[in-house]
């Protein structure tokens, strides 16, 4: 469905066809029922380009009305917004007005992405399901997806294989004002990806993955907000760091699918011996 009140300037029609292609493709995926595209702030009546049904629409309608809803919180944290399940009596405590207004309409979850050029946000993409979403790491995975990155815990979290989907799920904080240890620690994760033709198609895979612990400190020898990577680390920046990358090596490192760069005077031979993949009980 197409907004007709954007279609008077010549060319518009070219880019609300191709937006609402973008709301069709997103419910290609299995995940949402519906999808649309909206320009402006939510609080402001954004203006709705283009959605898959009218459903979508109402919706982003609906929330510039209570004030609330996913793309409002896309809008104010200027990064994806997740709501796996409206009908979860804590997010209704949340957002009670957009909760209602979502059963209403046969809403069960939504998702947001604000739509940015450079560091100005435009408006948001906002997918609808009927049902509760599962857009985690193995939904991912099932789709075929090569690559998986997590992001917003502010801490390292493991690195591992699901099925052929390579999941690093949070590289921590790279730089920050952060003041606990475990957020002032990040990982650099490299990689080499394969492509091979073969009779059968092309085949992806995914080599060398390598993790670098680093370490950002509010102060240092060095000044003020640095990035040290462990293997060039000192005990004048950071006491006892040996210590420290074995017990963050331990968090990452929960199988062999990525091999952790040693800290600085350790031999990587010795080192080896003393990182195991770090396991939970009952794993």
């Amino acid at each position: 469905m197409v907004n007709e009140d954007v279609l008077g300037a010549p060319g518009r029609w070219a880019v609300v066809r191709d937006l609402t292609a973008v709301c069709l493709d997103l419910t290609d995926g299995g995940v949402f029922d519906d999808a649309a595209i909206a320009i402006g702030a939510p609080d402001q009546a954004p203006l709705v380009l283009a959605s898959s049904t009218s459903r979508a629409r109402t919706m982003l309608e609906w929330e510039a009305v209570c004030g609330e809803g996913a793309a409002w919180e896309a809008w104010r944290v200027r990064g994806a917004a997740v709501i796996r399940d409206l009908t979860d009596p804590v997010v209704g405590r949340h957002w009670p007005a957009y909760s209602t207004g979502a059963a209403e309409r046969g809403v069960v979850a939504a998702a947001a992405v604000p739509l940015a050029v450079g560091s100005s946000v435009l408006g948001v993409l906002a997918g609808f399901s009927s049902r509760p979403i599962d857009i985690g790491a193995e939904h991912l995975a099932r789709l075929g997806v090569h690559i998986v990155v997590g992001h917003h815990p502010h801490v390292v979290q493991p690195v591992t294989m699901v099925g052929d989907t390579l999941v690093i799920y949070s590289l921590g904080n790279f730089l920050s004002a952060q003041k606990e240890l475990f957020k002032l620690v990040g990982l650099l994760v490299s990689l080499d990806v394969v492509k091979t033709e073969t009779p059968h198609g092309v085949k992806i895979s995914l080599e060398n993955v390598t993790g670098t612990l680093l370490y950002n400190p509010r102060r240092s020898p060095l000044g003020r907000y640095v990035v040290v990577p462990f293997d060039m680390m000192t005990e004048e920046i950071l006491k006892d760091y040996i210590t420290v990358h074995g017990r963050f090596s331990a968090y990452v490192k929960k199988d062999d699918t990525i091999d952790i760069t040693p800290p600085a005077q350790v031999r990587e031979a010795d080192y080896s011996a003393q990182v195991t993949p770090h396991r939970r009980g009952g794993e």
